[in-house]
């Protein structure tokens, strides 16, 4: 699990990266789509695909810290959407 990033959930970053840089949150979904940029939504299932991994040595089981929730990690400070919201003009 070691790396895991954005481009877990939104595919390779390496053609959309310039349309986020040049316009911010202006960006519009359709150009970021066009260039390979694919989309999480609000569902818990997507994050789920890392946090809840067969692979992921760190579950709720082993110990309550590692329990995920969606909400919670969207607060914590470190959390990228807090800064870039997933819902907005894009």
């Amino acid at each position: 699990m070691l790396g895991v990033g954005c481009e877990m959930c939104h595919g390779k970053g390496s053609e959309y990266k310039n349309l986020h840089k040049n316009k911010g949150l202006t960006f519009k979904r359709d150009e970021a789509r066009a260039l390979g940029q694919t989309y999480a939504t609000l569902d818990a299932k997507v994050c789920l695909n890392c946090h809840d991994n067969p692979k992921n040595p760190f579950k709720g089981k082993l110990d309550k810290k590692y329990k995920f929730v969606l909400e919670e990690a969207l607060l914590k400070t470190k959390t990228f959407h807090k800064r870039y919201p997933l819902t907005g003009q894009h």
